[in-house]
């Protein structure tokens, strides 16, 4: 983000990137409240013109439950904008690129179906990560509390007559995987780890952990939000590295496993690689 390209239908600046690199169920896992930066003024509203602002508050925690608070009171269909930041702010604290990453995710899953290759080879083309875990869900757990949905799946290994021919051929070839795979989430995944048949924690242990971004796949390849999780559903869960701004002693802690109360060691996937840019590599001066 060296300079902000411009709108060519509004003519005003554009920035390709956002301010997590990832999904956090809280504004205040914006980067640019992690670093300091002031949230209030902050607005609500819903579609009839009501509004609510919260001019000051002690923490980005404490907006975030205000917020909250009133949603339910205007039928949780609103929408909120927190104050403006200068331009110097969001180039330093907001992960770059990030729309057009989604852009090459999105080509890169849709060419993968059109000649029916592989779909997650195709997206650890487009960007830095790792193949956790294929099988199929046996258990969802949901719990819905403080507005955020709570709980976990664990998914099991496919059995050799329900591998596909090139799943089926690796499995031969190698010792196939028997550990099943635990991933507790509020809205979304927090950690991944090894477990038994009954879901209780291995002590091979942890897998990956938030901030590192935690992905279940469909077979479409399409992304499953823990709303959408069923019975008998085939994944893949893939494992992406998060930002660095998020791996500093101050990002863990509010992005990390200490941020959601979890007892466990940050455990990433892999060093982060920058996304390529669509307006460098396919615009014009």
């Amino acid at each position: 983000m060296s300079a902000f390209p411009t709108s060519i239908k509004y003519d005003i600046p554009v920035v390709d990137g956002d301010a997590m690199g990832r999904a956090y169920p809280t504004m205040y896992h914006a980067l640019l409240y992690v670093y300091d930066q002031p949230i209030t003024p902050c607005a609500l509203t819903d579609a009839k013109g009501n509004v609510s602002v919260i001019m000051e508050a002690d923490s980005p925690v404490r907006v975030e439950k205000l917020l909250r608070t009133t949603a339910v009171e205007l039928g949780l269909g609103c929408a909120v904008v927190a104050r403006p930041l200068d331009g110097e702010v969001v180039k330093r604290y907001a992960v770059p690129n990030t729309i057009s990453q989604a852009w090459y995710l999105g080509r890169a899953v849709q060419l993968a179906r059109r000649s029916k290759t592989n779909l997650v080879d195709a997206i650890f083309a487009t960007t830095t990560g790792r193949l956790l875990f294929s099988g199929k869900i046996v258990d969802v757990r949901r719990d819905i509390s403080g507005g955020y949905t709570m709980g976990s799946v664990l998914l099991a290994p496919l059995e050799a007559d329900e591998m596909d021919e090139s799943a089926r051929t690796t499995a031969n070839g190698t010792q196939q995987e028997r550990r099943h795979m635990l991933i507790p989430f509020q809205n979304e995944y927090l950690y991944a780890a090894w477990a038994d048949a009954d879901g209780a924690a291995r002590p091979d242990g942890i897998v990956c952990t938030v901030p590192d971004l935690i992905s279940v796949l469909g077979q479409d390849g399409e992304a499953l939000g823990s709303q959408e999780l069923r019975y008998g559903l085939r994944v893949s869960v893939i494992g992406m590295p998060a930002h660095p701004l998020w791996k500093t002693d101050k990002g863990l802690q509010v992005g990390g496993p200490a941020g959601f109360k979890l007892d466990i060691p940050y455990v990433g996937v892999g060093e982060y690689s920058p996304p390529r840019s669509v307006i460098e590599e396919f615009g014009t001066a």
